[in-house]
């Protein structure tokens, strides 16, 4: 298995902004969370545009943390595998299903990827590819708890007569699934096959949704849905803005979200006739 070298580990390290990474406890997974969900935005430009993701270790190097382009949950989750291995850590990469209106028994594909990290004997979810309800913070998984964050409160069930857990997120008043996983580790192989359908197969939401994420400051929210941008912070109003043509939605992009594009005519065209095909469906 492809590694870090050293000096990927150190621009990785300037990217996020963290001095010493020093031992592997959880202070410093939940710092480097934090930094990366700040860092590297989530992004479907790329699949938007017809590019092909790939999952080796040096191209994933180059496009999140060199060129700053972002990525999806297979690239920024196992990026940070990667890292987080490197620095000791015991991680290991699931998967899990989006859960649509809360209906745990409306099976979708098993495309989501998230790490499991044990630390003191306790286990944890770490996850800095969901989008725009991406946790801040590592959560304990064996607990029923409310875990209260910075940017809202989570919550993680088992359901067992399923054997899955789902994460929970609270939006406004209500409580609402994001998606139901297992803790069995994936090997390489089948997250080849999950990465291909999701950014290849024509019905993907990566290939109908134009979905950019990122936070601030621990605080702060900013999200892309197709032309409606909307910012979020815990205990305000809400801010919203929508565009309407593909060049405000790039430069918006590229200013508030700091992304670079790499063939930024064809992503131009891409967003373009996804704009059509939404002033169709109105």
């Amino acid at each position: 298995m492809a590694q870090l070298t050293h000096q990927d580990i150190q621009l990785y390290q300037q990217k996020l902004g963290i001095t010493d990474f020093g031992p592997p406890t959880l202070k410093l997974l939940t710092l480097i969370q934090q930094k990366h969900i700040e860092a590297f935005p989530f992004q479907s430009i790329s699949t938007l545009s017809e590019e092909l993701i790939s999952l080796k270790l040096q191209d994933m190097m180059q496009k999140v943390v060199m060129e700053n382009r972002g990525g999806y949950c297979y690239e920024l989750n196992m990026l940070l595998l990667h890292l987080l291995q490197y620095l000791g850590f015991e991680a290991e990469i699931i998967s899990g299903r989006i859960v649509h209106q809360n209906d745990i028994l409306a099976l979708t594909q098993r495309t989501h990827v998230l790490l499991k990290v044990t630390i003191d004997e306790q286990l944890y979810i770490c996850d800095v590819g969901y989008g725009g309800l991406v946790p801040p913070i590592p959560l304990l998984i064996k607990t029923h708890k409310i875990q209260p964050t910075n940017l809202g409160a989570y919550q993680i069930i088992y359901h067992p007569k399923e054997k899955i857990y789902t994460l929970n997120c609270q939006v406004a008043d209500k409580w609402q699934i994001l998606y139901s996983f297992e803790l069995t580790p994936q090997p390489f192989v089948d997250l080849i096959v999950g990465n291909w359908f999701i950014s290849t197969y024509p019905q993907s939401p990566f290939k109908q949704r134009l979905m950019v994420a990122k936070t601030e400051a621990g605080m702060i929210r900013h999200s892309l849905l197709n032309n409606r941008y909307s910012c979020h912070e815990l205990g305000q109003p809400s801010t919203h803005i929508t565009f309407n043509s593909s060049a405000e939605i790039l430069a918006f992009i590229k200013d508030q979200f700091q992304l670079e594009i790499l063939h930024e005519s064809k992503s131009k065209a891409s967003i373009s006739a996804l704009l059509d095909r939404l002033s169709q469906d109105q």
